[in-house]
């Protein structure tokens, strides 16, 4: 298989690891009524509860992984600016998501009731937003649809929009949106590779 199938078949897997991260938690962990109901759930249910947490950091993780092997698939055929930009989006997003996804397995408590330091949250959040405004720049000078590369930018600038409205935490239905795209996109970059 060769690097550029591989990242795509990476983006897709992301989507499936965040799919089944959501399927693995327990009922009423995130839409309890309260904070204690909440705990409560997870308590009751701590195996399913840090199963979908480690779904949840594969899928943090992975698009940071196939950005790099995109990366290094495309190096020699296209300016590799862009595509080291978004590298280190995704890598910074992936790694202060291992951390939030390690707050919540261990103690989700802490993670319901207070917010990481803005040194740390805020990089975090804007991470894969940068990521997907450069790798749709990079996606414009490859070999792709050209469609791909404006919808990559168009998804980093409507989460940019989001985050003003969300305050600066990547919320699950914001990733998803962003997961479902990379999705597609993942799609596009196999079917490229021939």
């Amino acid at each position: 298989m060769d690097l550029q199938r591989l990242a795509g078949w990476l983006l897709i897997l992301s989507f499936v690891f965040l799919a089944a991260g959501a399927m693995a938690a327990p009922p009423l962990a995130y839409r309890g009524p309260d904070i204690p109901s909440r705990l409560r759930v997870i308590q009751e249910n701590q195996g399913r509860w840090i199963l979908s947490k480690v779904f949840d950091g594969l899928a943090i993780f992975t698009p940071a992984v196939a950005m790099l092997v995109l990366m290094l698939a495309l190096r020699e055929q296209q300016p590799v600016l862009p595509l080291a930009l978004a590298t280190i989006g995704f890598w910074v997003s992936g790694l202060v998501g291992l951390v939030v996804v390690y707050r919540l397995a261990f103690d989700p408590e802490a993670s319901f009731t207070t917010s990481l330091p803005p040194i740390l949250d805020i990089p975090g959040s804007l991470g894969l937003t940068i990521g997907m405004l450069f790798v749709g720049w990079a996606y414009l000078q490859g070999a792709f649809p050209t469609w791909i590369g404006y919808l990559s930018i168009a998804a980093g600038i409507l989460s940019l929009g989001a985050y003003f409205f969300i305050g600066f935490s990547l919320a699950f239905y914001v990733a998803a949106i962003l997961y479902i795209i990379n999705t597609v996109i993942g799609i596009v970059i196999i079917r490229a590779s021939g």
